[in-house]
């Protein structure tokens, strides 16, 4: 089975980090787990209103940021979600944005974890 989040994908941002920069992996968390509720509530919106171009707009926005961070079950179902859109399916696509919402879910549950663990460590294992 897949990790939810590839944690050393992850954590290896902070190889391109600058010196006495914020850390940039804390960042990336906090993005995701402030920016995600809102997509999600986008994506539903144009779902219910059969808007395919905003649906596929909030599912690419998802899928670039899990590629970012490992979360390969999220970036896979964005991408049904992002190219099933403009096809109209509808039908279809409300099943694809289930298993996203799900998948969001999962990896915001994942980060939450690391952002609050004890003294902000960095260590994912002391998770």
């Amino acid at each position: 089975m897949t990790a939810i989040v590839d944690w050393d994908q992850l954590l290896s941002l902070r190889e391109v980090q600058a010196p006495d920069e914020p850390d940039v992996v804390e960042q990336i968390i906090e993005m995701f787990l402030v920016d995600s509720d809102a997509r999600l509530s986008r994506a539903r919106e144009a779902l219910a209103s059969t808007d395919a171009a905003a649906l596929r707009l909030e599912a690419h926005s998802l899928r670039g940021t899990a590629g970012l961070i490992g979360a390969e079950h999220l970036r896979a179902a964005a991408e049904v979600v992002e190219y099933a859109a403009p096809a109209g399916d509808w039908p279809s696509i409300q099943v694809a944005y289930g298993t996203m919402v799900a998948a969001v879910g999962d990896v915001r549950a994942e980060l939450a974890k690391f952002a609050s663990a004890a003294g902000g460590s960095s260590d994912p294992a002391r998770l």
